[in-house]
């Protein structure tokens, strides 16, 4: 005599499409933008409070303004999450600047220059050797002067990838998101 056991799939199968239809939802895409965000967020602060502007002038918190400018939204295979801070793709990535809408770069070397622009100053004067131009105050009645920006034709700046969370922390934060969402 045998023993015939069946077993029905297809209680099984709903499941699994119930199951499919969780990992496609946008209310899980969302959750894992908004996990990602915030921790690119609370990155991006932490930077600001570690990396004072070198020449000790007052700070731009630039790193605080980018933690303002996260985004995301779903897309139809998971999430996007973006920074919308001028400035943060080129530290990320490096690359070359070069001037737009003037013939150099004026690139600050005085802690009142740090986050200002040259035409910010009215009383700079431009003084030009063979190889260096600069822009200097100088005092009335006075020969020398202080050195506020050195100008250059273009910069090259190193990428700096510690600009954004690893890759693996990412990762991590996204499927603990998921996790969290299909455990509820």
């Amino acid at each position: 005599m045998s023993l015939t056991i069946t077993i029905d799939a297809s209680r099984a199968r709903a499941g699994f499409d119930k199951l499919q239809q969780r990992l496609n939802s946008d209310e899980l895409k969302l959750r894992m933008g908004k996990s990602v965000a915030e921790l690119i967020r609370r990155h991006l602060r932490d930077r600001n409070s570690t990396h004072a502007n070198e020449l000790g002038g007052k700070r731009t918190n630039f790193w605080a303004r980018a933690s303002e400018a996260v985004n995301f939204r779903a897309v139809s295979d998971g999430a996007e999450v973006s920074v919308s801070q001028e400035g943060v793709l080129q530290r990320y990535l490096g690359g070359t600047i070069r001037p737009v809408n003037a013939k150099a770069l004026t690139i600050p070397v005085h802690p009142k220059a740090y986050g200002k622009s040259a035409r910010e100053f009215k009383d700079l004067k431009l003084v030009q050797g063979n190889r260096v131009a600069l822009l200097v105050q100088r005092p009335k009645g006075k020969q020398i002067g202080e050195v506020y920006f050195v100008l250059k034709r273009s910069v090259t700046q190193e990428a700096d990838p510690s600009v954004l969370p690893t890759e693996e922390q990412i990762k991590e934060t996204a499927a603990n998101a998921v996790q969290r969402f299909l455990t509820q």
